[in-house]
């Protein structure tokens, strides 16, 4: 199995990789990655905009738009590298943007990356 650490150099290393596949244990600590990142200034954001301070959000929206702006490609890359490992093309994720049909897609590529299995079950090279 991959490490967190291992996952998140192989977001970055690959994330114009759109061609290999991804393990369902790279896809999800990619995830938990992403989570720990925009957690604390999407809290602190939250924080300010319901305290009575004197504080302009302005900053921790722009903090909060680079760092979607860093993530969107790798998470974009690992999300199409695990719909390749567990067989499916990336035009699934298409599909989110038809407005009635696009829902059954997104619930479709949740439950595709939830998927039971890896195709190729091999260890990861990369340390």
């Amino acid at each position: 199995m991959i490490s967190f650490s291992v996952a998140v150099k192989n977001g970055f290393k690959k994330a114009f990789d759109f061609k290999g596949c991804a393990t369902r244990a790279e896809y999800w600590w990619w995830q938990l990655f992403c989570l720990l990142i925009r957690l604390p200034f999407a809290l602190l954001l939250s924080y300010l905009l319901v305290s009575n301070l004197k504080f302009d959000p302005l900053a921790i929206h722009i903090i909060l738009l680079l760092i979607e702006a860093l993530l969107f490609i790798p998470s974009l890359s690992v999300l199409i590298r695990r719909l390749h490992d567990v067989g499916q093309s990336w035009t699934l994720l298409l599909w989110c943007f038809i407005p009635i049909l696009g829902i059954a897609a997104c619930a479709a590529v949740v439950v595709v990356t939830l998927w039971e299995g890896d195709s190729y079950n091999q260890p990861s090279t990369e340390q």
